[in-house]
């Protein structure tokens, strides 16, 4: 009796644990399959690994040909429908190297998982565009701050010229 007890639980837990993988690869295995697709160049095989709803606004930047490509992933945030994949993309053309911050992400579908090419795509504009608007915000600290020196300085010299004209001298 404790053995068919056994058994069944262990079928229960089998059941469960092939019921929430869904089949199919890991988030990190499509991540890194998607991205491999994209360095050879192959847009249709990207797309293969792309959410029905995004795949078709995939589409390959003629400019990156001639450039070497590497990709690395650092965390991982994965929930049940959802992963969440530090990326960080760096192309080198000649001489000059670019580092580009995003998150690859990745949403169940047909319960396997697939790239959310718009979301992964907004992240890495949002990590370009906080990046600029905080160069820009740190810009315009100083730019306000030099005025308001100025400001002072100028506030100081009328003061002292009022007060100079009024004394008669």
């Amino acid at each position: 009796m404790r053995t068919t007890a056994l058994v069944m639980a262990f079928a229960v837990l089998l059941v469960m644990l092939t019921g929430c993988s869904g089949g199919g690869d890991t988030a990190i295995v499509v991540a890194g399959k998607f991205w491999d697709a994209l360095e050879d160049q192959d847009l249709e095989k990207a797309r293969s690994y792309c959410t029905k709803e995004t795949a078709e606004s995939l589409t390959l930047n003629e400019d990156t040909k001639d450039q070497d490509v590497s990709i690395e992933f650092g965390n991982v945030d994965i929930t049940q429908e959802c992963a969440q994949i530090e990326t960080i993309m760096r192309s080198t053309s000649g001489d000059v190297e670019n580092k580009i911050e995003l998150t690859t992400v990745l949403v169940r579908e047909d319960r396997e998982w697939k790239v959310d090419v718009s979301q992964t795509m907004m992240s890495m504009f949002g990590g370009a565009m906080g990046e600029m608007m905080e160069s820009m915000s740190k810009t315009m600290e100083d730019a306000m701050e030099e005025m308001s020196e100025k400001m002072a300085e100028e506030m100081q010299k009328n003061m002292e010229d009022m007060t100079s004209s009024m004394s008669g001298e």
